[in-house]
């Protein structure tokens, strides 16, 4: 609990802690949100070389305080709280699995037990393209054994485009800080 004491602190512009100003690493092309304050295990984790989603790169428009480009402002909250708690996350990384390649939105190491915990925001719920092929990237999850409330949180934006950062909190205090 005292880690997240200290981030509360950063939200609120008091943060002491040594990991207060996040440092932006580099790994191969990618940009990677760093804190110099992770283990050697977490910090190892961020360094590995992962291929990157270069689909629609273009539209990566929104920039996190950890200097992550991201394409929505739902991401970039998500970002950003992620970074406030100091949690170490992959954006927009490619992953295999089984015959289909999937781009999960934040690929995180949980710190305490150091699980891979994939986060999908989805966004345009209002566009029946994207609905249909969000629906077949979740069956995918599940075929591999990525699932809601143990390994896999999704999110969802309001139909007016909007997401509550109280919600964002309240999952990243409840499943990522047990």
């Amino acid at each position: 609990m005292k880690a997240v004491q200290g981030c509360r602190k950063a939200y609120e512009g008091e943060c002491t802690c040594v990991c207060s100003e996040p440092l932006k690493g580099r790994y191969g092309n990618n940009d990677v949100y760093y804190c110099k304050d992770w283990d050697e295990e977490i910090k190892t984790w961020v360094a590995q070389n992962e291929r990157y989603n270069t689909k629609n790169i273009q539209h990566k428009v929104f920039m996190t305080k950890g200097g992550i480009s991201v394409r929505s402002k739902s991401e970039l909250f998500i970002a950003d709280a992620l970074e406030l708690y100091h949690i170490p996350y992959k954006y927009d990384t490619v992953m295999a699995l089984g015959e289909r390649s999937v781009s999960p939105d934040f690929k995180i190491l949980r710190p305490y037990d150091k699980k891979i915990i994939l986060w999908e925001h989805y966004g345009l719920v209002n566009n029946e393209s994207y609905l249909s092929d969000s629906e077949r990237k979740r069956r995918t999850y599940k075929e591999h054994g990525f699932v809601p409330w143990d390994n896999l949180i999704e999110t969802y934006d309001q139909k007016n485009g909007s997401i509550d950062i109280r919600t964002i909190d309240t999952l990243i205090q409840g499943f990522l800080l047990l």
